[in-house]
């Protein structure tokens, strides 16, 4: 059911913040282009999309003993593919000690997402305004062709990886009545900007909000923070979630948002010349 965070203990709200991911990520799962493996001791994410969240473990909770066989496999799928991989570590993966694990591998400490979560109803309206700006939802291939376009640009990702990405997009369905949708930001027929908004169980997931590199820092992304969790409002959600970036941080607390987590991550390269 569709819950508030209001009352909620600190625990609690992590709790649903996680569980929110994970179902987002059995939702990609159902892609035709994805493979997914979630068996209650681990969820893998894998594409053949050759960036690390597209070939990503998000949760493992089993002993020790096994952990060390699973990093050895993923790696082994990693050279397989050529393809770098991300180990994300939440707050109910098990053993407390699978980081050193995975650095006594080859993998190495790359970053942490930082879990936010607010009331809907207390999103602050943000004072930065860009003329002539507004949103669309993403509801058709033409407009997710563009969606994708400036996800990547505000990702500061090159384009070679656009097709796939695009096919993996265009596998999940557009449209506002899916558990998925999208958003994007438009000036002058450009898109600037975007955001996405997963429908999940107890709360509404926000994500890909994202600004290119001409438009940032003047109101666009908090504007598409804003108009997604109002959708989502009008579906009936009371909590918004995220993982934000240290870029992002002071964006969502400024709108009202609270850090209640740290995911850690480790990010594992592909080399040529490693055999």
């Amino acid at each position: 059911m569709i819950k508030s965070i209001e009352g909620l203990s600190n625990t609690e709200i992590i709790n649903v913040i996680e569980k929110n991911l994970l179902e987002q990520i059995r939702y990609y799962g159902h892609s035709s282009k994805a493979g997914l493996i979630d068996n209650g001791n681990m969820m893998k994410f894998l594409t053949r999309i050759p960036l690390p969240f597209f070939n990503c473990v998000l949760f493992y909770n089993s002993n020790y003993k096994n952990l060390e066989r699973q990093i050895k496999n993923f790696i082994g799928y990693g050279r397989s593919k050529k393809t770098p991989l991300l180990w994300i570590i939440g707050p109910s993966s098990k053993p407390h000690n699978i980081g050193a694990l995975l650095e006594d591998n080859g993998f190495k400490y790359d970053d942490h997402m930082l879990s936010m979560a607010i009331c809907i109803s207390d999103l602050k309206k943000d004072p930065q305004y860009i003329d002539g700006f507004k949103v669309e939802i993403v509801d058709s291939n033409k407009k997710l062709e563009k969606w994708v376009h400036a996800c990547l640009r505000g990702f500061d990702e090159s384009g070679k990886n656009f097709s796939r990405i695009y096919e993996f997009e265009r596998s999940l369905g557009c449209g506002k009545d899916r558990p998925w949708v999208r958003f994007t930001g438009i000036v002058d027929g450009e898109a600037i900007a975007t955001s996405a908004v997963f429908m999940g169980s107890e709360a509404a997931g926000l994500d890909n909000v994202t600004t290119t590199p001409d438009w940032r820092k003047k109101g666009a992304g908090a504007s598409m923070v804003l108009y997604a969790l109002r959708f989502s409002q009008s579906l009936g959600y009371s909590a918004g979630v995220l993982q934000a970036s240290d870029m992002g941080f002071n964006l969502y607390r400024r709108l009202g948002f609270k850090k209640y987590y740290e995911f850690k991550e480790y990010l594992w390269k592909y080399d040529s010349r490693d055999k």
